[in-house]
């Protein structure tokens, strides 16, 4: 077991970043056999001390850092953070929005433990992806916190739960073509829209969909496509015409509609506004406090 250990240990220290996110893949394979050799590292005077405290974190959590390792931490990210800004997140399939900072509300309210800081948007990716019990809260970013990884289900219960709490709070999908999102307010639904699901959407159009078409859409419905050439690609020209000369409006996804209401993930950047840092959190107990669900 040392051995293996060691060696993906070192590759975590490799500045590739292919090469980190796979030697970190690995070490959380190895999950428990391998937390006391990283212990073992990190209170050596191992040049791959830095690497073995990062490795415990994913491997058993942030409970499993040392006291006086998370202190250091800690103090690292104040100093860092300020230095890095955000990066567009393009890996997630799922998030939730929320008008708040206060991370540590956000996480009682959903039931999430074991929250550790983190400094970099790239750790943050190789966590979630890596840990199918992961969740990732960023720092504030203009106003709103989103949270990432595995959401708990049902997640209108989720949002309503924040939108509670804070007062506003959304949910957003993407994923191979599909799109959602609901939007609450003050403990209420006002929009429930799942393009898998068109016909059980809740609540009229909401503003922030004005101008667009849903996704499920479909242009045929107008006769658009009537005595149409059947060339190879007469469809996808005739579509693009439509749109290009405004007969009919563009579709909108979810990231148009988060765009609109609070942060799109996948633009966030230099220009983002930024307070605190991100956490990370290991597990969940999956139980929403204070609200039954719906």
């Amino acid at each position: 077991m040392t051995i293996p250990c060691l060696t993906q240990l070192s590759l975590l220290a490799n500045p590739v970043e292919s090469v980190q996110y796979n030697a970190l893949r690995a070490l959380t394979d190895l999950n428990s056999d391998a937390i006391a050799v990283l212990q073992e590292v990190r209170r050596s005077r191992s040049p791959l001390r830095r690497q073995a405290v990062v490795a415990l974190a994913a491997v058993a959590g942030w409970e499993a850092v040392e006291p006086a390792d998370q202190v250091l931490i800690e103090r690292l990210i104040r100093l860092t953070t300020p230095r890095r800004p955000p990066e567009p997140v393009c890996w997630a399939d799922a998030w939730f929005a929320v008008r708040s900072g206060d991370q540590t509300a956000i996480l009682a309210t959903l039931g999430i433990a074991n929250a550790m800081p983190v400094a970099t948007w790239r750790i943050n990716e190789a966590f979630v992806t890596l840990e199918t019990e992961c969740v990732y809260i960023t720092p504030c970013l203009d106003g709103w916190t989103l949270v990432f990884g595995d959401l708990p289900t049902p997640p209108v219960t989720a949002v309503t739960a924040l939108s509670h709490r804070f007062g506003a709070a959304q949910w957003y999908y993407v994923f191979e073509g599909v799109n959602g999102w609901a939007i609450a307010e003050h403990g209420r639904i006002i929009r429930y829209y799942d393009s898998e699901d068109a016909d059980r959407r809740l609540g009229p159009p909401h503003p922030a969909e004005q101008g667009f078409r849903l996704p499920h859409d479909d242009l045929s419905a107008d006769n658009a496509f009537v005595n149409l050439s059947t060339m190879p690609g007469a469809t996808e020209e005739r579509a693009t015409q439509l749109v290009g000369d405004r007969s009919v409006p563009d579709r909108c996804w979810a990231y148009d509609i988060a765009h609109r209401l609070s942060v799109d993930p996948i633009t966030v950047g230099s220009h983002t506004r930024v307070e605190g840092h991100g956490l990370i959190a290991a597990n969940w107990n999956g139980q929403l406090r204070g609200i039954r669900p719906i």
